[in-house]
């Protein structure tokens, strides 16, 4: 009797199981992520990696370092910036904290100092008159070269990073000169020099972005770091943060300078925005915030295979909501178009907002 009972027992649990899978496929109220297209790991073993730490999520963005601290070669702090009267000053709510210095320098990773032109309150964008003031007079230039070597020895940095955004164009030359004299006086002190670039498709002369004169500050720069990231931003339309057909045309410009690519970084972001439908500003996210905002909602993950990004939507209150992000799918793709095409490595902005999975792309 047991024997007979066996198999319609065995045929009743392959039946069940059949409709089990039958509708979780077929129900559209389960959240479901699509497969995306898979990117061929990259060949990692020359390509650099280089993570930079922000002061407002500096405990979160340490962890993840301390956490993968073998992936890295290079950290950037972002800790300082250029005031009115061309002084170097810290961000009032930074802690620079020296242990991150100490702990990157035991673990051969190279450290640099950042230093902005986006004023204290956060709140305004970059201020090109600041820039302009101390580029034009011989004396602030001096001044403010002195001040940078101060700062790298007094926290033992091994270098530091220039990030001047949106600078008149007519401020080309000076800056390039600027650079050229800085270069000058790091390289004797055996400090290295980071310059942070916009992203170009083009050579425009009238763009924002022309003050950066690609080729000559290679000549002088020890690094140089593409921000191939901000396609789609928080005061504009939603949409990638960075799409791979976008990062090919930047990758595809920087590859026709005839530029010395072993200095070059592709930049490639690690955050997300949340648009809400008439709202003027989108709110920014990190991978984790993301994830549970979209399980809160029970949003399905979506992948836009023509930008290789996910995103979802969702409703709250009455407003629709689009989320765009990057998750180690979308990272994936960047890394391997910088690998590919024989840059010197990868820099992220920023750690701590990552999906933790990238990690594994380089162990």
């Amino acid at each position: 009797m047991k024997r007979t009972l066996l198999p319609i027992l065995v045929s009743i649990i392959i039946v069940l199981l059949f409709i089990f899978k039958f509708i979780t496929v077929n129900n559209p109220s389960l959240p479901q992520s699509p497969s995306p297209t898979l990117t061929p790991t990259p060949r990692l073993e020359s390509l650099a990696v280089r993570g930079s730490i922000p002061y407002w999520d500096q405990r979160p963005a340490f962890s993840s370092f301390t956490q993968n601290v073998s992936v890295f070669k290079h950290l950037s702090l972002f800790w300082y910036y250029l005031d009115m009267e061309g002084t170097i000053q810290k961000y009032q709510y930074a802690d620079e904290d020296k242990s991150i210095i100490d702990f990157a320098r035991s673990n051969n990773v190279e450290v640099t100092a950042v230093i902005t032109n986006l004023p204290e309150t956060l709140r305004t964008s970059w201020d090109s008159s600041r820039v302009e003031d101390m580029l034009e007079v011989e004396e602030k230039r001096s001044a403010h070269i002195e001040d940078i070597l101060n700062l790298l020895s007094n926290l033992d940095f091994d270098g530091v990073t220039i990030d001047y955004e949106e600078v008149n164009p007519d401020a080309r030359n000076n800056f390039t000169f600027f650079i050229s004299e800085l270069a000058s006086e790091l390289h004797n002190q055996g400090k290295k020099l980071w310059i942070a670039l916009h992203p170009k498709l083009g050579n425009s002369s009238d763009h924002r972005y022309a003050f950066q004169d690609w080729p000559a500050l290679s000549k002088s720069a020890d690094y140089l770091y593409i921000m191939a990231y901000g396609e789609h931003y928080d005061e504009g339309s939603p949409g990638p943060i960075a799409s791979i057909s976008w990062v090919k045309k930047i990758v595809e410009y920087t590859r026709k300078q005839n530029l010395p690519l072993n200095k070059f970084y592709l930049g490639i972001p690690l955050y997300g925005y949340d648009w809400q439908e008439n709202e003027e500003k989108a709110t920014g996210l990190t991978y984790e915030q993301i994830e549970n905002l979209r399980q809160d909602y029970g949003a399905m993950r979506l992948w836009d295979e023509d930008s290789q990004s996910p995103h979802f939507s969702y409703e709250d209150d009455g407003h629709t909501h689009e989320v765009w992000y990057e998750d180690r799918a979308s990272v994936a793709a960047k890394v391997a178009l910088a690998d590919r095409a024989g840059f010197a490595g990868v820099t992220f902005w920023r750690l701590g907002s990552e999906d933790p999975s990238v990690w594994q792309l380089f162990n």
